[in-house]
């Protein structure tokens, strides 16, 4: 008898604590403004939102929650795309990238990566500057009267005064008639 009410406690409590409730259900709303589309680049569309600042952590949990993840540029063109957008657009800020040196100090890799020849940063002539401890990559981006500049800085991972920068693929579907 005493056994069954143990088991009917641990349920109710299972049904009741705040881990299940987190668990169940739609995912809850952490972030409730959708991020602004910047452009699409190799079938990549770039997201941000630059009136939300938060850490690392939280910036890649805002890009799931929208289905996307923090953004990674891993080809020239791409990082041309940002250089573009920041000299005739006024795209300024300072944006949260998918990279970071989880593995080993100073060696940086994507978090997204597709297959195992994409795990390293590239090199397109970019600025990288290092901060200590380096753990987590920026992409600054700084543009005003027709000049410009963007590059990649690494900053500690709980800094929370950075923007989401995500990237979701393109689902245009050349395909579909």
């Amino acid at each position: 008898m005493s056994l069954l009410l143990f088991i009917c406690t641990l349920q109710i409590f299972a049904i009741f604590s705040p881990a299940s409730a987190q668990t169940t259900g739609p995912p809850p709303q952490d972030f409730p403004v959708f991020p602004v589309l910047l452009g699409t680049v190799d079938l990549k569309s770039y997201y941000y939102n630059s009136t939300l600042f938060m850490d690392w952590f939280a910036a890649s949990r805002y890009c799931e929650q929208w289905g996307m993840r923090l953004g990674e540029i891993k080809t020239q063109a791409e990082q041309d795309f940002f250089d573009l957008k920041t000299k005739n657009e006024a795209f300024t800020g300072q944006f949260w990238m998918g990279a970071r040196d989880s593995v080993s100090r100073d060696q940086f890799t994507w978090d997204g990566y597709d297959s195992w020849e994409q795990l390293k940063l590239g090199d397109f002539g970019q600025r990288f500057l290092f901060y200590s401890p380096q753990t987590c990559v920026t992409l600054m981006a700084y543009g005003s009267f027709g000049e410009s500049e963007t590059f990649w800085y690494s900053m500690p991972c709980e800094n929370d005064w950075f923007s989401p920068l995500c990237e979701g693929a393109n689902r245009h579907n050349p395909y579909r008639f």
